[in-house]
């Protein structure tokens, strides 16, 4: 009895060991490089000359009011009147940066307002020739440090990137037939470089996954082993700095013989990614844990999905789900935890008097970690919403701050929300600011939080774990040392426990 209880521990402990290897499955060879003519290449730069905006009054007054806090209008001829950037279609995308600059988006072209630029008095235009050819600025996205940033431009006819001295110059793609980067579906930034994604026509799907930094390009198709079938598909794809700066992409199951295992086709996995610059070494992808979309449908993508952490250590990841010919909604993953068994998305619509909104055009995240506010602008009707008491199986506070107008929003370093305004605006206003604290609107310097703490695995020479890492390393500890005790005991006959006996 006592051997077969040994026995029994032994294969009950190989067990174990093998299903917890099996949380984390390394796909990194189902992801095939394309390498065409040239791996990578950039177009010759261009520096450009910042064009100051004219001097004006340094007058801001406070206009009014939204829900008992103040807002106030930056008008329109601080935003160069005297050209087509942004009158009339508007100010396409707003970002800040971390030393307080903001950067807005207009047609060909976008403005850079300094933080000390209380007034928005001394704004700097920057243009982008006509031979980039860039159409309208859909993006930006900043690979920034505390120091320096590089700032991409993600336009309808291609990609092009500015460095911190001002010299610009188009990504190119020598995959595509045009030359050009273009028809991304999203990007994340990490690690001073771009990670990006696109898929195929809807229901012919090809997905493909690129990666950016300075002048080095590199794509990798998606597995498709049927050229009859679609390939898997990228549904999503974001950064987590608090996690050694990993990068996430969410796919869609779709190819049999592809990234997820056969028995979990129409399925979702989390895949954790690491890019290198270098072309000789591959890509590395992890396979993690299911993700659980309600009422998933072909052709969805989860749109700028961003992880804040909480005051209590636990991780939330916001997004927008989008879905051919449906409304928008906020989506939500509690406790993002990427080795859980499983992730679940929470979605959310917002109403509007007759019924949900048409699209969610973007938001942004309180800056208080004891918030869980989503600021959210929309079209259909356009208006600016505040999302709040997000948790799981109850129904949140979605309350309309005004109808506003606008395209696009961000938060600057004083929680104030900057609306830049959308085609067609009124005669007056370019930029709406609105206080989300009940104290006037006053600048203040920029503060590194937590969350922008980046730590580098390769000075430190190895990979901090997290707590559930260390636990699965200690359970398997465990189980592998039961298993070499039973062993010894079946090989000695129970010699040894008769010595203990005597």
């Amino acid at each position: 009895m006592k051997r077969i209880f040994f026995i029994l521990l032994f294969i009950i402990g190989l067990s174990l060991q093998s299903v917890l290897a099996q949380e984390a499955t390394d796909i990194s060879h189902l992801f095939t490089e394309q390498k065409a003519r040239v791996s990578s290449r950039q177009s010759p730069s261009l520096q450009i000359t910042p064009i100051p905006s004219v001097e004006t009054s340094d007058a801001l007054p406070t206009t009014g009011e939204w829900k008992g806090k103040a807002i106030k209008i930056i008008p329109i001829d601080r935003f160069f009147p005297e050209t087509d950037h942004f009158i009339p279609e508007g100010i396409k995308s707003l970002t800040t940066l971390k030393d307080g600059r903001i950067i807005g988006g207009g047609k060909d072209a976008f403005f850079i307002k300094f933080s000390a630029d209380v007034a928005w008095k001394n704004l700097q235009l920057v243009e982008i020739p006509n031979s980039f050819d860039l159409d309208g600025i859909r993006f930006i996205r900043i690979a920034e440090t505390n120091t320096s940033s590089d700032i991409y431009l993600d336009g309808d006819l291609g990609l092009v990137k500015l460095d911190k001295n001002y010299f610009l110059s188009e990504i190119e793609d020598p995959f595509d037939s045009s030359g050009h980067l273009k028809d991304f579906k999203d990007m994340a930034v990490g690690n001073r470089a771009l990670a990006a994604f696109k898929n195929g026509n809807y229901g012919y799907t090809n997905g493909a996954l690129y990666f950016i930094h300075k002048n080095i390009l590199r794509k990798w198709l998606l597995p498709r082993p049927d050229p009859s079938r679609n390939s898997d598909s990228i549904l999503g794809i974001f950064h987590d700095v608090s996690a050694n700066n990993s990068l996430y992409i969410i796919v869609g199951c779709e190819a049999y013989g592809g990234i997820c295992p056969f028995s979990d086709l129409a399925k979702q996995y989390l895949v954790r990614l690491q890019f290198s610059a270098n072309t000789q070494v591959p890509l590395s992808a992890t396979r993690l844990t299911k993700v659980s979309i309600p009422e998933f449908v072909s052709g969805q993508y989860i749109y700028k999905p961003r992880i804040k952490l909480n005051p209590d250590g636990k991780k939330t990841l916001y997004s927008i789900l989008k879905t051919p010919q449906q409304k928008d909604r906020l989506a939500v993953i509690y406790d993002f935890k990427p080795n859980s068994p499983l992730l679940e998305l929470h979605l959310y619509s917002i109403p509007s008097p007759s019924e949900s909104v048409e699209a969610i055009l973007d938001f942004v995240l309180d800056s208080d970690p004891n918030t869980d506010i989503v600021y959210a602008v929309t079209s259909g009707p356009s208006a600016l919403w505040a999302i709040s008491d997000l948790k799981p199986n109850i129904v949140p506070s979605i309350e309309s701050i005004a109808e506003v107008n606008t395209q696009s929003l961000t938060m600057d370093s004083s929680k104030n929300i900057i609306l830049g305004f959308g085609p067609s605006p009124p005669n007056t206003a370019a930029i709406t600011i609105w206080s989300t604290v009940a104290n006037p609107i006053t600048p203040t310097s920029t503060n590194v939080s937590l969350q922008e703490i980046q730590i580098n695995e390769n000075a430190l020479g190895f990979k901090i774990p997290t707590f559930s890492q260390f636990l699965t390393f200690a359970i398997r500890g465990f189980f592998v040392l039961a298993g070499l005790l039973a062993l010894l005991f079946l090989l000695l006959g129970g010699a040894c426990l008769d010595c203990f006996r005597g």
